[in-house]
């Protein structure tokens, strides 16, 4: 099953100066001063994307011997004048090449240069901002340093940050062992997309002896899976043995929905084709010409992504377009037009940080490619999750709230794989007492239980799982175990404590408030980040041993997948007829709140699987399903998925006393928070004609109304011939081979009327063949110019009403009683949660007692930081006397838990 694709907006234009065949070419030149044509002495003189550079003499000439004939782009640059870059070609029949450079003086001096050293709090936030994108975010970017960062210029405009850079850039790569020279020609970043454009040099930095051979190490790691790599492996033929698999695009499979189903197979809807490296390359002399007349998609097996374009593929998918039908490039691994492609994915986190000068090689034997593991193909795909509570204990009758997060052996898998969160609430003796199913966005969701005032005091849980989840075992379940105190009891606790996280910060405006007084805080961590944040008494915030770490266990084997990643809710059926046989048959599915109609098939043991419904706090549907020939099958059975077994055992449990309290406290019920009701089994209840009004209220008095007694079903091969000599004008034709309906009308031709079912839509009668006039229990008519809601081209409208709709039986959770063919279904849906209500001290004078036994001051699961990663939010202090303690939540930079409180008092 594909996750989805990832946004593929990263565009890189960089470092792009092709080498071609070796000959005996030297290009010598002459750099003088535009204004006084004097020859100017030590100056830079570099080659682009190489290690080859050189210093002009004291005459003012620079030579280079024994270049590849090709295109270069020379980078000239010398203290006090503007850098320059020029495009040169050297071929045999222009040997040697003569140059003449001039430079322009800089307009500003140095010293008005080297004023800019200090800046802003604004700067410093765009250079984190343009580091991150420059260079990136792995490992070999925590190694680079930009030595002169304060030639750079930011701006920020619509959310776009774009940099300038009046010199050079000058980097020490100390993962790879060079010094890079950038000239920068254009740079744009937001958040979803980044584009880099410039020329490099590169110098050999002397190693000590420890990373002499970690940069071997390092280089080729950054090296292969490149763009550079594929090219060089296409021009040698190599490229499948070398880990690379090629897919092309079919056409008009563009814009198909893109789904791999678990299996590696990319082959799907006829939108993606493997293809043979070696089809799409033609060789002309020294260059090669790459078939770009469809977009390329190219997986290298040989390293895994952080980021997963689809699940199932754990390695690196890059893309390749051109508006070009072919594109030139050579054997040293570039394009001979860098502007004449473009690519997506992988390739493009190949940032400055991992560049390599062109001159780098490594041998056959060391890319050679060692056989895939499959077996373990989705031991990267591990989830957990991590719970915040808003309290460590509570007393019966409080409201539980907390948010979940998800966090992968991959970090950025968040926002790819499960979108549905299971969580339960668990009494002492191991019962589920309330579940939730919250929707996931970016890895996170929150949700909130409310705790009957008849719970007794004990251990407590809340569980969370996904259904990926179950796929690696019962032991991946999160669990955080909380103390519930009855009426009149509380307790000593120890509980699961926070460690504290040096880049997340809390920061108040004094530790000591007064009641009543306007007290102020501020979060402090990555930019635009969801945080929680809860504000606790200390009495009931808890302290203790950590909790326990999200480990993962990366030798895990899972050969079998049980449990699919779900992005909507999952229902399991079973389909039989009147002898009680499954029958495999295809099956109709009515979303009652899209009114949307799915199509699905059982299989030989009359098993089928309803993915992806989506209903808030009640999800409704309908199951419809006939036999081969077209008769309606009696029995079908849906079912929502076994919540999972606790039977988890925490290594650390929560330890606690109970004692009486002295006051009998009974905490405040929160009217002003938005209740939802919960969806319970209802008895069965005859309503007679009381939905059909309501359904009245929405067409309107139909213009002919049939109940079954009205109407003569005998002989009928379709129910629609009943009303035929019933309506002026309406003609009914069928199909003698085929059995398909077609309505006609005197007044419309043949416009087809609209066909509601029990308050569905249909657009086609031919979907409600399955109905027998024993099933019908009325048929309301209404003409165009009558019917509400019929639209503006259509013969009207028929409303049908089955027998078992007007007895009211889709009130409760489980399948009606049989009937022939349809069958209506209703179960919990994904949970909406409360607003926590956050005291007005101006509205709510009169409940200020009851406020003050609250003790949660303030939760907030979503307080969203801005472009500089900050969050302010203010509240009155208003609760009992004592220490309280502010809580906050979220990822860090590599996707994994970041956490840290503070205290301070009410007095």
């Amino acid at each position: 099953m594909l996750v989805k694709l990832r946004v593929l907006a990263l565009r890189v234009l960089l470092f792009s100066v092709p080498f071609a065949t070796y000959s005996q070419i030297s290009m010598r030149g002459v750099v003088t001063d535009a204004n006084s044509q004097k020859p100017l002495p030590f100056v830079n003189v570099m080659v682009s994307n190489t290690t080859k550079g050189t210093m002009t003499d004291t005459s003012g000439v620079f030579t280079f011997s024994r270049l590849p004939e090709g295109k270069y782009m020379l980078l000239v640059s010398s203290v006090g004048y503007q850098s320059y870059t020029q495009e040169v070609t050297v071929s045999v029949s222009k040997n040697p090449v003569a140059l003449t450079i001039r430079l322009l003086p800089q307009a500003q001096d140095l010293d008005e240069v080297t004023i800019k050293v200090a800046r802003g709090k604004q700067w410093e936030q765009d250079l984190k901002s343009f580091k991150k994108a420059f260079l990136g975010t792995d490992t070999y970017a925590q190694g680079c340093q930009i030595l002169n960062r304060q030639v750079l210029d930011f701006k920020r405009k619509e959310g776009t940050l774009t940099a300038s850079a009046t010199a050079p850039l000058l980097i020490e790569n100390r993962k790879l062992g060079y010094k890079i020279t950038f000239v920068l020609k254009r740079f744009e970043a937001s958040a979803t997309n980044f584009l880099i454009s410039g020329d490099t040099y590169f110098e050999e930095l002397i190693p000590t002896p420890s990373e002499r051979t970690q940069w071997q190490t390092n280089r080729k790691e950054a090296y292969l899976g490149s763009l550079t790599h594929f090219l060089r492996a296409l021009a040698r033929q190599t490229a499948t043995d070398e880990g690379f698999e090629l897919y092309a695009y079919t056409p008009g499979g563009e814009g198909q929905k893109h789904t791999s189903n678990f299996s590696y197979n990319i082959n799907v809807q006829n939108t993606l084709k493997k293809v043979s490296p070696d089809s799409l390359v033609r060789r002309d002399g020294s260059s090669f010409w790459l078939d770009l007349s469809r977009r390329l998609e190219i997986h290298y097996t040989q390293k895994e992504d952080d980021f997963k374009t689809y699940v199932d593929v754990p390695y690196q998918v890059s893309q390749i377009e051109s508006k070009n039908r072919q594109v030139a490039f050579v054997k040293e691994g570039v394009f001979v037009d860098k502007y004449a492609t473009t690519t997506v994915g992988s390739f493009n986190n190949y940032r400055v940080a991992t560049m390599l000068p062109i001159e780098y090689e490594i041998s056959m034997e060391e890319v050679k490619v060692l056989k895939r593991n499959t077996s373990n193909q989705y031991g990267a795909l591990q989830e957990k999750i991590f719970i915040h509570a808003n309290q460590s204990n509570y007393q019966a009758g409080d409201t539980l709230w907390f948010k979940t997060y998800q966090v992968y052996q991959h970090p950025l898998y968040r926002d790819a794989l499960s979108k549905l969160i299971y969580v339960d609430l668990i009494d002492p003796h191991l019962t589920i007492l309330d579940s939730r199913i919250l929707k996931s966005n970016n890895g996170v969701a929150w949700g909130d239980f409310k705790l009957a005032d008849t719970l007794q005091t004990g251990r407590y849980y809340v569980r969370a799982y996904t259904h990926w989840m179950r796929n690696y075992g019962d032991s991946t379940q999160a669990v955080v175990e909380i103390p519930v105190f009855g009426r009149g009891e509380t307790g000593l606790f120890q509980s699961a404590a926070l460690e504290q996280d040096s880049t997340l910060k809390i920061e108040l405006a004094k530790s000591v408030f007064q009641k009543g007084e306007r007290m102020d805080f501020s979060v402090r961590g990555l930019p635009m980040t969801s945080y929680s944040v809860t504000i606790a008494s200390e009495r009931v915030a808890g302290r203790g041993q950590p909790r326990e770490t999200l480990a993962f266990n990366p030798s895990f084997t899972l050969e079998n997948v049980s449990y699919p990643v779900e992005t909507g809710l999952t229902f399991y059926g079973k389909i039989k007829n009147k002898q009680q046989k499954p029958v495999s048959t295809e099956i109709l599915v009515v979303r009652q709140d899209t009114l949307l109609v799915d199509k699905y098939a059982s299989n030989g043991r009359g098993e089928f699987t309803i993915n992806d419904m989506i209903g808030h706090d009640s999800l409704r549907f309908e199951v419809i399903a006939t036999d081969a020939k077209g008769k309606p099958l009696p029995f079908i059975e849906v079912t929502p998925p076994e919540p999972l077994s606790f039977n988890y055992v925490r290594k650390t449990p929560v330890s606690f006393e109970v004692k009486r309290l002295n006051e009998d406290f009974v905490p405040k019920v929160e009217k002003k928070s938005i209740q939802l009701a919960e969806v319970a089994v209802r008895e069965k209840r005859r309503l007679d004609t009381t939905q059909i009004t309501r359904m009245h209220k929405i067409f309107g008095k139909p213009t002919y109304e049939f109940t079954d007694k009205d109407l003569n079903f005998e002989g009928k091969t379709h129910f629609i011939q009943a009303i035929q000599n019933k309506v002026a004008g309406l003609e009914v034709f069928i199909d003698a081979v085929t059995g398909q309906i077609r309505l006609r009308s005197l007044k419309h031709g043949d416009a087809q009327p609209v066909i509601w079912l029990d308050g569905i839509r249909y657009d086609n009668i031919n979907q409600l063949s399955h109905l027998t006039g024993a099933m019908i229990a009325r048929i309301d008519v209404y003409r165009t110019n009558t019917a509400m809601i019929v639209p503006k081209f259509s013969a009207g409208l028929i409303a049908i009403y089955t027998k078992s709709f007007i007895a009211g039986d889709d009130l409760g959770f489980e399948a009606l009683p049989p009937a022939e063919g349809i069958r209506r279904f209703k179960f919990r849906g994904i949970h909406t949660p409360k607003n926590f209500y956050i005291l007005d001290v101006q509205k709510d004078k009169l409940e200020m007692s009851g406020f003050e036994n609250r003790s949660t001051l303030y939760w907030k699961p979503d307080l969203l930081t801005n472009h500089l990663g900050e969050a302010k939010l203010m509240l009155t202090a208003y609760g009992k006397v004592g220490t309280y303690r502010v809580e906050v939540i979220g990822y860090d930079e590599n996707g994994r838990i970041s956490k840290t409180t503070k205290q301070f008092e009410i007095q």
